[in-house]
């Protein structure tokens, strides 16, 4: 089942289950997925994985401002979006999985330097990471290994 389908389902389940919350989260989900779909024609996994994660990164943002301005409200409400959109996302990589990764891709790389290695990471992580994560890991491992020259 493609993570559209998933979307589908959960809508029509969730509306037969009236929770408000979760099919308006839905639906809007799946709105951002039909407008790529109309301009770009039909979707691969990996599209429809990056609308869904940059629509998480937006929530994320969304929630630490509302939670600075002490809002609350609407601090729970992004944060049970959030909860949703999880579901449809796969499985972050670890720390752990990200250097080694990292560690990888210097290694086969030479003179490597910041830009060219987060691009070959995060082209290898697919979605999968925080790019805030990924800057972080891989300019301390960057610059590890240019210390050791």
């Amino acid at each position: 089942m493609t993570i559209i389908e998933k979307i589908k389902n959960d809508i029509h389940e969730s509306v037969l289950n009236k929770d408000s919350a979760k099919s308006e989260s839905l639906k809007y989900l799946y709105s951002l997925i039909q407008r790529e779909e109309t301009l770009k024609g039909e979707l691969k996994e990996e599209a429809v994985i990056s609308i869904l994660g940059g629509e998480m990164k937006r929530k994320k943002e969304a929630l630490a401002l509302f939670s600075q301005g002490r809002r609350n409200d609407l601090a729970a409400k992004e944060a049970g979006e959030i909860a949703i959109l999880n579901e449809y996302l796969p499985q972050e990589l670890s720390e752990a999985e990200l250097l080694a990764i990292i560690k990888s891709v210097v290694s086969n790389t030479d003179s490597p330097n910041f830009g060219q290695v987060m691009g070959k990471v995060m082209a290898e992580a697919k979605g999968r990471a925080d790019g805030n994560l990924v800057a972080r890991l891989v300019n301390e491992v960057v610059k590890g290994s240019d210390e050791k020259k």
